[in-house]
């Protein structure tokens, strides 16, 4: 579903954990934007920190994703797709 940034209340996102299907998801997301993503990306991601993938969702659509992690000082990384 092609969602346009005009149609989104940004006050009905929410914000969720995503599970291992959320960040196959995004795997596939950052693929069909010319990333390219190693074969085993997702089961090294998803070992690492299994609490550091959010996304927001919007009519029970995943349409933004948030990825935590520590990054030397800095408190994380966020990745819109």
């Amino acid at each position: 579903m092609k969602i346009e940034l005009s149609d989104i209340n940004i006050d009905t996102l929410q914000l969720e954990k995503l599970d291992l299907s959320g960040l196959k998801t995004l795997i596939n997301w950052a693929k069909n934007e010319g990333w390219n993503p190693g074969q085993y990306d997702v089961d090294a991601f998803w070992a690492a920190d299994t609490d550091g993938f959010y996304g927001y969702f919007y009519q029970k659509n995943l349409s933004l994703v948030v990825l935590l992690f520590p990054m030397k000082k800095n408190m994380g990384l966020w990745v819109i797709l």
